[in-house]
C-alpha cells in the first residue's frame, strides 16, 4: 500500500486597468502694479490644521526656492511661537534677513474616497489517498499487478481584496510685499492623486509646493537660475 499526497494550488486574479497618478491644476493672478517685481527674500507661512502637512510644504517650497536661487526661510524660524512679536522687533528681523516678502499658504478642503478594484483568490487542494495491488505469479513466469487507488481532495480558498484610494485636496497662496503689505500674486491649486504611493501628505505636499515655486518663476516674480547670497 502506497500513501499518495498532492497539493495543487491555484491562483485567481481579478483586475481592472488602474494606475497610480497625481495631477495638479491652478489659476494665478499678478496684480498689475507688480508686473515687473522680483521676489528676493521670502518669508514662508503655512497655515494647516496637520503638523505634519504644514513642516512638509515648508520644507519643499524653501527647497525649490533655493535651487532657483531665492533666499527662503520658514516664519517660525524668524520668530517662534514662544511669545507675542512685536512689529517693532519683527521689522528688525525682517530687514536684518533682507527679506523682502512673505508667502502665506492656505491648506482648504481635502476629500479622500475608497473604491474595491483587485480581487486576488488562492485555493488550495490537497488531494490524499492509498494505493492498493495485488500481484500474481503466472505459470509462463510472468507476474501479473492490479490495483486501485481509494484518495479524497479537500480545498481550502482565500480571497484578498485591494482598494483604490483617491484624494483631492485644495491650497491657495498669496505673496505679500512686506513694505507696503499689498498682495502681489495670488494662486489657487487642486491637486488630485490616486494610489498609495501619491495620497499621503507627502504627495500633496510635493504637488503644491512645486506648483507654486514654478508659477512663480513662470510669472517672472522669480529669476531661475541667478543664486542670491
Amino acid at each position: 500500500m502506497k500513501l499518495i499526497k498532492i497539493i495543487i494550488v491555484f491562483t485567481l486574479t481579478v483586475t481592472t486597468n488602474v494606475q497610480a497618478f497625481r495631477t495638479v491644476k491652478h489659476e494665478s493672478f499678478t496684480d498689475p502694479a507688480y508686473e515687473n517685481f522680483k521676489a528676493i527674500g521670502v518669508v514662508v507661512k503655512v497655515d494647516s490644521s496637520s503638523s505634519e502637512l504644514r513642516l512638509e510644504i515648508e520644507k519643499r517650497i524653501i527647497k525649490y526656492f533655493n535651487k532657483a536661487g531665492v533666499r527662503a526661510t520658514a516664519y517660525r524660524k524668524l520668530f517662534p511661537p514662544t511669545r507675542q512679536w512685536t512689529s517693532i522687533e519683527m521689522n528688525k528681523i525682517l530687514t536684518k534677513t533682507q527679506m523682502t516678502t512673505v508667502l502665506l499658504v492656505n491648506t482648504g478642503a481635502r476629500n479622500k474616497t475608497v473604491t474595491p478594484f483587485m480581487s486576488t483568490t488562492r485555493s488550495n487542494t490537497n488531494i490524499a489517498g492509498t494505493y492498493n495491488s495485488t500481484s500474481t505469479y503466472n505459470a509462463n513466469g510472468s507476474f501479473s499487478t492490479r490495483g486501485n487507488v481509494n484518495a479524497k481532495a479537500t480545498t481550502d480558498s482565500t480571497t484578498y481584496n485591494t482598494n483604490l484610494t483617491k484624494t483631492t485636496a485644495e491650497f491657495n497662496a498669496k505673496l505679500i510685499d512686506l513694505q507696503t503689505g499689498n498682495t502681489i500674486w495670488f494662486i489657487d491649486v487642486l491637486v488630485k492623486a490616486g494610489g498609495s504611493l501619491f495620497t499621503t501628505n507627502k504627495g500633496d505636499a510635493k504637488g503644491v509646493s512645486k506648483r507654486i515655486v514654478d508659477t512663480l518663476i513662470k510669472d517672472n516674480l522669480v529669476i531661475k537660475g541667478k543664486r542670491i547670497q
